[in-house]
């Protein structure tokens, strides 16, 4: 935002696709940890708990990344900051497919892999100013 946008949403393990969504009640045969557990294993989509693909690429695709087509959406997202953290390996695992998903969307991206320290600040807000330049309307 120091750059001079609007940050709408940011999609994190401990962010918003852990509490967007609220817990089914009712909907599972098993009762209330039932939905809970599938809750928390099933309906978040984090890299941490990946499953095999199922159907083909473009499936697989939406199956985990649809969420973000629905925040782009709903949001008017211009443009996606992909910000991995740098030995964060199962980000790192996840964003090839996340850039091609993005890529399908015609939603232009940034892709910064980063250590999290300090002494990068000035080179990343230079990388999301040129990025936000190409974006503007």
């Amino acid at each position: 935002e120091d750059c001079g946008t609007q940050v709408v949403m940011v999609d994190m393990c401990t962010g918003t696709r852990v509490f967007w969504n609220d817990v089914r009640l009712g909907q599972m045969k098993d009762g209330f940890l039932e939905s809970l557990v599938e809750r928390y294993l099933c309906d978040i989509v984090c890299p941490r708990t990946y499953r095999r693909r199922q159907g083909s690429r473009e499936e697989d695709l939406n199956r985990r990344f649809g969420y973000l087509k629905n925040f782009i959406e709903e949001f008017n997202v211009k443009g996606v900051i992909l910000y991995i953290i740098r030995f964060c390996d199962t980000h790192e695992f996840d964003a090839p497919d996340v850039m091609d998903y993005l890529k399908k969307l015609n939603i232009p991206f940034l892709h910064i892999e980063d250590d999290y320290s300090v002494t990068t600040i000035g080179q990343l807000k230079t990388r999301v100013q040129a990025f936000l330049e190409v974006i503007k309307d």
